[in-house]
């Protein structure tokens, strides 16, 4: 069934508001979308879009309880409605309510009218499904048996297939459910890739990369897609392939950020670095009884060179990666530098306080630490 494109004044105003509110949360003004929807509860308290933009300004302001019951409001104003109900599933998703999730999408089918409804309804049973299948593999991960050994480890072998059986169940419903979506909207390309995602999971990598091609022949300019296909490829053994996608990226990247300023000042996010490295490098000593000179430098992002000049047989990935120099040419006692990439530590954080910052860059360059000592002998581009 086709929507009907006829709509009335009201539904016009909403829509206008709807788009000004949209604005100001991504200009990141968070208190004007919050008088936007202060003044449209006001006017229309019995609209269940007035509460859906409530619920959706609170949970941008982390406001978790009010935006909860703002959602709630718009559900029971129109308890039959499946656009309150899809609004609620994506708080519910932003909340790891995966099981919550997946009871508000069925209901939402059970009450949409057309396809519209519907493809959304299935994407979001699809993200609800991934999320509870990553419960279940965390869950798993963190038992114990009786020597204090993990019942279940992932292989390191990414090419292997290591998933239990009630995750490649819920893999497997994924990738029907996404199916649906794709026979409703085949020109939607959040379904294939998603579809593409399942399908990775599950190892079956040449209908993945199928689904990926559609993907980015879809939605070409979307760097998500490009991120994840190129991990596919290096997956399946194409490194050229997978060095091919990093430089799409790349390049992707640039275009995309550059207007965009940082979160924090480049000076002020090398000092926290700076000092992270500092505690990092007397902790090792203190432990091993050895120094360790750990030095870091800081670059907004990777530049083109050090892009082209990666092993195609360990593509550099643009979102993820930095850069390592292990010198130990000059004494037998090996010292480290970490180049480090402000705008991808700040795409990982939560929140944009400075202690979080110093907490992710302390961690991240432990993790760097322990893998740069498994390659002393070398110098490396590693991936953290």
């Amino acid at each position: 069934m086709e929507r009907d494109t006829a709509v009335s004044y009201d539904e016009l105003y909403m829509q206008q508001k709807y788009q000004q509110v949209q604005m100001h949360l991504e200009n990141d003004e968070l208190e004007e979308a919050l008088e936007e929807t202060r003044l449209l509860l006001a006017e229309h308290g019995d609209n269940p879009q007035s509460w859906c933009l409530e619920g959706i300004v609170r949970l941008a302001l982390q406001e978790f309880q009010a935006a909860h019951r703002a959602f709630d409001r718009a559900c029971e104003i129109s308890p039959e409605d499946p656009a309150p109900m899809l609004h609620k599933t994506r708080f519910m998703l932003a909340m790891d309510q995966h099981e919550e999730a997946l009871r508000l999408t069925q209901s939402a089918l059970e009450h949409a009218e057309d396809d519209e409804d519907r493809v959304d309804a299935y994407l979001l049973q699809v993200q609800a499904l991934m999320g509870r299948s990553e419960e279940i593999m965390d869950s798993l991960e963190e038992e114990m048996d009786e020597d204090g050994e993990p019942l279940f480890e992932e292989s390191d072998d990414e090419e292997e297939l290591n998933l239990p059986l009630e995750v490649e169940a819920l893999l497997e419903k994924g990738i029907g459910i996404a199916e649906k979506a794709i026979a409703l909207e085949d020109h939607n390309p959040e379904a294939w890739f998603f579809r593409s995602v399942l399908l990775t999971n599950l190892r079956r990598l040449d209908d993945a990369i199928e689904s990926w091609e559609r993907a980015l022949e879809l939605d070409p300019n979307n760097p998500l897609f490009w991120h994840e296909a190129a991990n596919l490829h290096a997956i399946d053994g194409d490194f050229e392939k997978a060095h091919e996608y990093f430089m799409k990226l790349y390049d992707l990247e640039v275009k995309s950020h550059a207007e965009e300023g940082m979160e924090f000042a480049l000076y002020e996010f090398e000092q926290v670095a700076m000092q992270a490295a500092e505690t990092l490098q007397a902790e090792f000593a203190e432990e091993f009884d050895v120094f360790l000179p750990i030095s870091v430098e800081v670059q907004e992002f990777p530049n083109r060179k050090l892009m082209e000049e990666a092993s195609q047989r360990q593509p550099f990935d643009p979102w993820t990666a930095c850069h390592v120099e292990i010198d130990a040419e000059e004494s037998d006692e090996p010292s480290l530098n970490f180049l480090l990439f402000q705008r991808n530590v700040e795409r990982q954080l939560v929140d944009d306080s400075t202690e979080h910052l110093a907490q992710s860059l302390y961690e991240l360059l432990q993790q760097i630490l322990m893998e740069s000592i498994k390659m002393m002998d070398s110098e490396e581009v590693i991936e953290a």
